[in-house]
């Protein structure tokens, strides 16, 4: 076998699929003759473009595992309602097919490639661009840089005052030797008002530098937005919890709300119910116009353990209350039974 297709990838013959594509981005990666010196380099990739169309293929791997070089001859023989049982026997072949298979380059294309899907995808992935064959275009096209997706963690604070946040990160890209070198950046990312959860923020050629006169690729951040104790985020609105005692809630109270923008009292009216709901509007998070609400809700808790003088307060407010939440009569004597 003059070519094996396996040692030009490099892999085992019982290789996976998926070591099999890793196996061709790096081959790729490493010789493309736009970004090689090597002086084989074309060469090189033309193999491994031919050995990778083959071994992706399940059922021409099939076949060049059973027939070698003679693969194609056998899909042919098969095509045309021949047997390929391992008891027939094929001599002669050529390999013209496979010569000219060879003789195709494949140079960068920015758009309208006609090349197989799945190698079109790999390569676009690969250099953000599809390729195109040796004879439908000879010329060399620009092709864009990729979009980079990244996470963007985001306090409330950091939302709510709308200005911005320094970022760090890290550009990997062929250089003029067929390696990779990495290059780190620092900018500055504005925050718009309106972002929430999920939000993205787009930076317009900031992402993988383009090839020739192409467009640069962007950064497109998601927001995240770090836990917060305080507050549970709906959108723009903002959710939180405040605790109230028995005789608070019974007797009307001011209480304290800290919020996104310093601390605010909230009159809480006589006879409040555990679960009732404040709205404090324009508390939330900015929106495009405006902002959220601050939505308050109370809980009412009571002491875990009381001493004596509380005992006492509560067994009188038993005995003196008409109070009957359950709709039955108001009976004392298991008040004095617990005590």
């Amino acid at each position: 076998m003059k070519d094996n297709y396996y040692q030009i990838l490099g892999v085992s013959r019982n290789a996976s699929q998926d070591d099999i594509q890793q196996a061709f981005r790096k081959g790729a990666r490493t010789f493309h003759p736009d970004v090689s010196s090597e002086p084989n380099a074309e060469e090189r990739f033309k193999l491994i473009n031919e050995a990778h169309s083959v071994l992706s293929d399940s059922k021409k791997r099939a076949l060049y595992d059973r027939y070698g070089e003679s693969w194609q001859q056998a899909e042919q023989f098969e095509s045309a309602g021949g047997s390929t049982h391992e008891n027939n026997h094929y001599h002669g072949f050529t390999d013209d097919t496979m010569n000219q298979n060879r003789q195709r380059s494949y140079f960068y294309k920015g758009s309208g490639a006609e090349a197989t899907p799945d190698y079109e995808d790999i390569l676009k992935d690969l250099f953000g661009s599809g390729f195109q064959q040796q004879g439908q275009s000879e010329s060399y096209h620009s092709a864009p840089g990729r979009s980079i997706h990244a996470d963007l963690d985001l306090t409330l604070e950091e939302l709510s005052e709308v200005g911005t946040k320094t970022i760090s990160y890290t550009l990997d890209r062929m250089n003029g030797v067929g390696g990779i070198e990495s290059q780190t950046r620092t900018i500055e990312v504005k925050i718009p008002p309106g972002l929430t959860h999920g939000s993205v923020i787009r930076l317009k050629g900031q992402g993988e530098p383009a090839v020739g006169d192409g467009v640069p690729g962007d950064i497109l951040l998601k927001i995240h937005i770090v836990s917060d104790d305080r507050f549970q985020v709906d959108g723009h609105n903002l959710h939180a919890e405040t605790p109230v005692t028995p005789w608070e809630a019974a007797l009307g109270t001011k209480l304290k709300i800290q919020t996104l923008d310093g601390d605010v009292w909230l009159n809480i009216p006589s006879g409040s119910q555990s679960g009732r709901r404040f709205r404090l509007k324009g508390k939330g998070l900015p929106r495009k116009q405006g902002r959220g609400d601050l939505y308050v809700r109370l809980k009412i808790v009571i002491p875990e353990t009381l001493n004596e003088e509380e005992k006492r307060l509560f067994k009188e407010l038993s005995r003196s209350s008409d109070f009957a939440p359950r709709g039955d009569s108001r009976s004392t004597e298991h008040y004095e039974q617990a005590a």
